[in-house]
């Protein structure tokens, strides 16, 4: 009966093996069916900012932007601008994660921003 959990456990392994082998070869080729953007493609600048920053990402693709600070709490969120660039003048200096959301409500990419 040992023999039998051993080979089954076994299994399992060697099947998640393959199947995260398959994830990775999808996600390596090029093709990303959720998002019509490459998240390499977006920059954020200037960093350090001191009163507002863009967002290098075609327009429209972006719905709203999350603001949180270090420990992950939300500090602000904004709707999508035509120019991709946000106030931050209202946040006090530190360290900040930019949360990038398309149409879908779907996270793009997060980035790190310094405010001075």
């Amino acid at each position: 009966m040992r023999g039998f959990f051993v080979h089954l456990i076994f299994g399992l392994i060697l099947g998640c093996c393959s199947m995260s082998g398959t994830a990775q070869s999808l996600s390596t080729s090029g093709v990303n069916v959720s998002t019509p953007i490459k998240s390499a493609q977006i920059k954020i600048f200037p960093n350090p900012a001191t009163d507002r920053f863009k967002i290098t990402v075609p327009e429209g693709q972006v719905k709203y932007i999350t603001i949180n600070n270090i420990i992950g709490k939300r500090v602000k969120k904004v709707m999508a601008t035509s120019d991709n660039a946000y106030d931050v003048d209202d946040l006090s200096r530190g360290v900040y994660i930019i949360r990038i959301f398309d149409k879908k409500d779907e996270l793009i990419k997060a980035l790190r921003l310094s405010k001075t």
